[in-house]
């Protein structure tokens, strides 16, 4: 098979977009993430623990 682009750019693939927030803040959220899928997609919330944050910005 042979393409012009390896990385082709499309409508229909799949992507994620994560958001990292108090539960609270997070469930305040949710209904506005329901209404941008318009019924269809994917919402799933996991606990996570933080390994290293930083705040710093650039070099």
């Amino acid at each position: 098979m042979h393409r012009s682009s390896l990385f082709k750019p499309s409508s229909d693939l799949p992507f994620v977009v994560e958001f990292v927030d108090t539960p609270e803040r997070m469930e305040g959220f949710l209904p506005a993430v329901l209404a941008l899928l318009n019924g269809a997609g994917l919402v799933t919330r996991e606990r996570l623990r933080v390994l290293w944050w930083s705040d710093r910005e650039g070099p």
